[in-house]
C-alpha cells in the first residue's frame, strides 16, 4: 500500500502546485479557450483581392476591349487603372501599390486573323509560393472568363444572323426540288443550271457548322456533308452517261440533310449562348453526413495541438523545477522510486489537462457551434492516448533537459515540429517518406486525423493509430523512468 500512498501524494501535490499559482491555472485552463475561441470567431478565410493595372495601346478599339472584359472580370481580380504608360505600372507594382500589372499587346486583330494565340502578360511581385500558386489560379480562371466572353459574343452574333441562314436553307430545298421535277422531265441542262445555285447556297450555309453540329457525335456535322453532296450532285449532272439511280439518291440525301440542318438551325437558335460556350457545367456533392466550414474543420485540428502542448509544457518543466528546488536529493533519501514519482505527475497532469480537454470540448460544440458526431466514448479514448502521448513525450524531454530554459527550448522546438509536420498545414503524403517517419513521432499528427473521423465524420477512428499512440506513450514513459532512475540512489 505505501507505493499508492506515495504516487497520491505526488497527484496531491503536483495538483496543489498549481492551485496555489492562480496566474499559472488561469494560462493553463484560460489560454486554451482564449486561443481556440479567437481562432474560431476570428478566422474568415478568403482569397486576397488583387489590385490590377491594365496597360493597353492608347487609342486601339480591340485592346480597349479587351481591357473592358477584364475589368468585367470581377473579384478578386480589381482593376484600379487602365493607362498605356508601362513603366509607371510596373513602378507602382515594384512599390506594392499594385498586386498585378497586365499587359494587352497591339494588333490583337491582327495576331488572331494570323492564327495565333493573343498574350496576355501579368506581371506581379510575390516571393511567396503559395501567393504565386494563388495568383495564377486567379490569372487562369480570368483568362478563360474572358475567352468565354469572347465566344459568348461571336454565339450570339451569329445566332442574330442565323434567320438569314434559315432563308438560304429554304432556297436550298426549294432548288432541290426544283431539280428533281427538271429531271423527271429529262431537262438535264436546267437541273445542271439549278445545281449551280445549289453548290454556292451549299458553302453558304457550310459556315453554320457550329450551329448545326453535335460536339458529342462523332458524325460529321450535315453542313459539311452537304457541301460536299452538292459537288458529288454538280458532277454526276455534268456526265451525260450519269445513272438516274445514283442522281435521285444524291438528291435525297441533299434534301435529307437539308432538312436535318433547318431542324438543328431553329433548335439552336433557342439555345443561350452561354450554353454554347459552356454546355457542361459542375456541381460538386459530399457523400459524407456532414460538411464543416473552415472554422469546424480546422478545430479538431487545433484542439489537438493545444492539447499536445499542454502535455508537453507541463510534463517538460516538471522535474527540470524538482531539480531547481533540490527536491530530487530528498527523494533519494526518502524510499521513492522513479516510477512513483513519474506515475503521480502523470495522473496529476492528466486529470488536470483531462478537465481542460472537457472544457475545450464544449466551447467547440457550444460557442463555435462544432457537433460532435462520433461516440462520446471513442472521443475520450482519442484524447486520453493524445493526452497520454503528449504527458510521456514532456517527460522525456525534462529527463534529457539540465536546465529550465533547456526545457523550454525543446518543447518550443516539438510545437514548430508539429505545425509544419503534422498536417496541420501541409498534407503528409506532400512529404519524403524520411519526413513522414518523422511526422509519426508527433502525437498531434495522430490526434488530427482521430479527431477529424471522430468528431466530424460521425465514424470510429483508425484503431491502429489509437494504439501506435499508446505504444508510443508507454515506450516514451519507460524510457524516461530509465534516465529518471540515474538520478534516485537505489531506484
Amino acid at each position: 500500500m505505501k507505493p499508492i500512498y506515495r504516487i497520491l501524494a505526488f497527484i496531491g501535490k503536483e495538483i496543489h502546485s498549481i492551485l496555489v499559482q492562480p496566474q499559472l491555472l488561469l494560462l493553463l485552463v484560460a489560454g486554451p479557450f482564449a486561443v481556440l475561441l479567437a481562432f474560431g470567431l476570428g478566422y474568415r478565410p478568403s482569397g486576397p483581392e488583387l489590385r490590377t493595372i491594365v496597360v493597353q495601346p492608347p487609342s486601339a478599339e480591340q485592346e480597349q476591349a479587351v481591357g473592358r472584359y477584364l475589368e468585367g472580370v470581377g473579384r478578386p481580380l480589381h482593376v484600379v487603372e487602365r493607362t498605356s504608360d508601362l513603366s509607371a505600372a510596373l513602378a507602382r507594382l515594384q512599390a506594392r501599390q499594385v498586386e498585378l500589372v497586365v499587359v494587352i499587346p497591339p494588333d490583337v486583330r491582327e495576331t488572331l486573323l494570323e492564327g495565333r494565340n493573343v498574350q496576355l502578360v501579368f506581371y506581379h511581385n510575390a516571393i511567396d509560393p503559395t501567393r504565386i500558386g494563388y495568383i495564377t489560379a486567379v490569372v487562369d480562371g480570368a483568362t478563360s472568363q474572358i475567352n468565354r466572353a469572347i465566344v459568348r459574343q461571336v454565339v450570339g452574333e451569329q445566332q442574330a444572323s442565323a434567320a438569314d441562314y434559315e432563308r438560304v436553307l429554304v432556297d436550298l430545298q426549294d432548288a432541290l426540288g426544283q431539280i428533281r421535277s427538271a429531271l423527271q422531265e429529262n431537262d438535264r441542262p436546267r437541273a445542271r443550271e439549278i445545281s449551280q445555285a445549289v453548290r454556292l447556297n451549299s458553302g453558304l450555309v457550310a459556315g453554320l457548322s457550329l450551329l448545326g453540329s453535335d460536339p458529342l457525335s462523332t458524325e460529321p456535322p450535315p453542313a459539311t456533308d452537304l457541301a460536299q453532296q452538292a459537288r458529288e450532285l454538280d458532277a454526276l449532272l455534268a456526265e451525260p452517261e450519269s445513272d438516274a439511280a445514283a442522281l435521285d439518291q444524291s438528291l435525297a440525301r441533299m434534301q435529307e440533310d437539308t432538312d436535318r440542318m433547318l431542324e438543328a438551325l431553329r433548335r439552336t437558335r433557342r439555345i443561350p449562348p452561354d450554353v454554347f460556350v459552356a454546355p457542361l457545367v459542375w456541381d460538386v456533392q459530399g457523400v459524407s453526413t456532414y460538411q464543416p466550414g473552415y472554422v469546424a474543420y480546422h478545430s479538431p485540428t487545433v484542439l489537438a495541438l493545444l492539447i499536445q502542448h499542454l502535455g508537453i509544457t507541463l510534463a517538460a518543466l516538471s522535474l527540470v523545477d524538482e531539480r531547481s528546488a533540490g527536491a530530487i536529493e530528498l527523494f533519494r533519501a526518502a524510499p521513492v522510486r522513479a516510477p512513483e514519482v513519474l506515475i503521480g505527475k502523470f495522473a496529476a497532469y492528466l486529470l488536470l489537462i483531462a478537465v481542460t480537454s472537457a472544457g475545450l470540448v464544449g466551447l467547440l460544440t457550444v460557442a463555435l457551434h462544432v457537433p460532435l458526431l462520433g461516440d462520446w466514448r471513442w472521443l475520450i479514448a482519442v484524447l486520453a492516448a493524445l493526452i497520454a502521448h503528449s504527458l510521456s513525450l514532456g517527460f522525456l524531454i525534462s529527463a534529457l533537459a539540465n536546465s529550465r530554459s533547456q526545457a523550454i527550448q525543446m518543447s518550443m522546438l516539438v510545437l514548430l515540429g508539429s505545425i509544419f509536420f503534422s498536417g496541420f498545414f501541409v498534407p503528409l503524403q506532400d512529404f519524403a517518406l524520411p519526413v513522414r517517419v518523422l511526422s509519426f513521432s508527433l502525437p498531434v499528427t495522430y490526434g488530427i486525423e482521430t479527431l477529424q473521423q471522430v468528431v466530424l465524420r460521425g465514424e470510429p477512428p483508425y484503431l491502429p493509430y489509437v494504439g501506435i499512440t499508446a505504444i508510443w506513450a508507454i515506450g516514451l514513459w519507460i524510457v524516461s523512468v530509465r534516465l529518471l532512475r540515474r538520478l534516485f540512489v537505489g531506484g
